[in-house]
């Protein structure tokens, strides 16, 4: 069965749902670019790593995210009940799995951290704590293209 209110504006929906997976692939070849702390540095090692790089300036949780709007687009293209069953529970998860690692690394990472970077992907940069150009250069232009590649054939791939 559909979901009323998505079958309802089926071509928005859609195209919002292209816009989500575009956005989660977008973050998949990027996910090598960002580093982590190891829980048994001492302090003066952690607050090397608290510099942002890569995909970190994006997001604190790429991984969650991309799985998040991935799920999410799923939800809007498919609008059937079994979509909503299927990939909900993988947003849910995602949200709630990010939150509860951010509250984990409370206890390692400074406040600092948390006021210049995002839970939500792009705030961060725009309040102005973090640099899209910076980021652009400490990915690389080759995992870029791999990112625009991907998208090309998610594009192509959903719209055939």
């Amino acid at each position: 069965d559909d979901v009323p209110l998505l079958a309802q504006n089926k071509d928005f929906y859609s195209k919002l749902g292209l816009i989500f997976a575009l956005k989660g692939v977008f973050l998949i070849p990027l996910l090598s670019t960002g580093k982590s702390i190891a829980p048994g540095m001492n302090k003066k090692q952690r607050e090397r790593f608290f510099s942002f790089q890569g995909v970190l300036r994006i997001t604190r949780h790429p991984t969650f995210w991309m799985i998040a709007l991935i799920s999410i687009s799923q939800i809007l293209r498919g609008q059937k009940y079994s979509d909503m069953y299927f990939y909900l529970p993988m947003v849910i998860e995602a949200l709630l799995g990010s939150l509860h690692q951010d509250q984990r690394l409370r206890k390692w990472y400074p406040s600092e951290y948390f006021d210049n970077s995002s839970w939500y992907p792009y705030a961060a940069i725009l309040r102005g704590k973090q640099s899209l150009t910076k980021a652009i250069d400490e990915m690389g232009y080759k995992t870029l293209s791999l990112s625009v590649i991907l998208c090309v054939i998610t594009l192509w791939y959903c719209t055939r």
